[in-house]
């Protein structure tokens, strides 16, 4: 057992959670007031959120990478079906999008349900016979053609960002497995002048676009969140305005507790804390690929693997919005961000996480278990050079 990877992992996700309890405590309280008249009224929201997020953090941890390979089709297939599930009766609108399920008072976005079943998908098929990756035809097509089925269901809610973050993932998941990167530029190829298209056929997408490269000149419209969001993070200057100070939280900066909460962070508490979080995020991108690096078999790879990068790739989308480096994309930022939904499952993910950096190093393998599979056993040292070519290419 790797103990210093996994108590890194569980001391950084937990430091992140208490900084997000606090900012949220923050940023809350005037949205609160406003939409339900009370200042507490989301704190105790987020509250409960955590709470059910620990239990699948948990229930994550508890459940043996073996028993999860097993499952993945279904959590696949789960997360297929919830995703249709949008656009019956049971789904609701919000922001002119179709992304929520409601039923019994209770509602989440099923897109997160899909993406986490399509990284433990991937993993398991990837995993399943060595050098897969490096093939095209039975391996980059099968696994492109789901997750390009996974990617079209959510541009129907529709949801651009979050298809181009589960498009990121598994693009990370392919290479860490072993893929040949001329097998990648065929991928990647067409897949840029496919975003930007798809991004230029929606006119409220152009014009986020628009926003992006020129704020200033829509000021009063799309490029207003972007500037506003600029706004805080410079007023925050080195040490911050102080926490519970910020003035764009005041109902200037929409969604303050939510898209932009980063901002916030960076008002309250200067560079000094935003950089903070920053090297916190860092520290647990780091252990995670530690963990990949030594997991147990190519299956407890790849999911660590795919978890750092689904972590990972929405902090930095996060991030990148906020500074003015990345167009609004309405991507919350795990463990910080008021939001169900993507608690929940940012928590189950990070036990998937913890479980893999707890077990048994590969190269510590018993010499019974060894024995008694070693056909197996060999393959999965083959896998394992793959996978650290691959980390070491990172």
């Amino acid at each position: 057992m790797n103990c210093a990877t996994a108590r890194g992992i569980f001391l950084v996700t937990f430091l992140l959670l208490a900084i997000g309890v606090v900012m949220v405590t923050s940023t809350s309280s005037t949205v609160s007031r406003e939409r339900y008249g009370g200042e507490l009224e989301l704190l105790r929201n987020h509250l409960v959120f955590l709470a059910v997020g620990l239990v699948a953090f948990v229930a994550a941890f508890a459940c043996p990478p073996r028993v999860l390979e097993r499952l993945a089709v279904w959590v696949l297939v789960a997360g297929f079906l919830l995703c249709l599930a949008v656009f019956t009766p049971l789904g609701r609108e919000a922001g002119g999008a179709k992304r929520w399920l409601r039923a019994g008072g209770v509602g989440f976005q099923p897109m997160e349900v899909l993406k986490l079943g399509l990284v433990i998908y991937a993993a398991r098929f990837l995993s399943r016979r060595p050098g897969r990756a490096a093939e095209f035809t039975r391996g980059l097509l099968p696994i492109g053609a789901v997750t390009l089925a996974a990617m079209f269901l959510i541009l129907l809610q529709p949801d651009y960002s979050s298809a181009l973050v589960i498009g990121a993932i598994v693009l990370v998941m392919v290479f860490v497995a072993g893929a040949r990167l001329r097998h990648l530029a065929l991928v990647v190829a067409p897949a840029v002048p496919a975003a930007l298209l798809l991004a230029l056929m929606e006119p409220y997408r152009v014009k986020r676009l628009i926003a992006f490269i020129r704020p200033w000149e829509t000021a009063g419209g799309e490029g207003y969140q972007t500037i506003q969001s600029m706004v805080g993070v410079a007023s925050g200057g080195l040490f911050g305005l102080g926490l519970g100070c910020s003035r764009q939280k005041l109902l200037y900066l929409p969604e303050s507790h939510t898209d932009f909460i980063f901002s916030i962070v960076g008002e309250e508490l200067g560079l000094v804390g935003a950089g903070c979080v920053v090297v916190l995020f860092a520290c647990l991108v780091c252990f995670g690929m530690r963990a990949s690096r030594a997991a147990s078999s190519p299956f407890s790879s790849l999911l660590a693997a795919g978890v750092v990068a689904m972590i990972g790739t929405q902090a930095a989308l996060h991030m990148g919005v906020v500074v003015g480096l990345v167009p609004p994309t309405g991507v919350t930022l795990p463990f910080l961000s008021y939001g169900g939904s993507s608690m929940v499952f940012s928590l189950a993910a990070c036990g998937l996480l913890l479980r893999v950096a707890a077990q048994p190093a590969s190269s510590g393998a018993s010499a019974t278990a060894v024995a008694e599979r070693p056909a197996r056993e060999a393959r999965l040292r083959l896998r394992q050079t793959r996978f650290d070519r691959g980390w070491a290419a990172l």
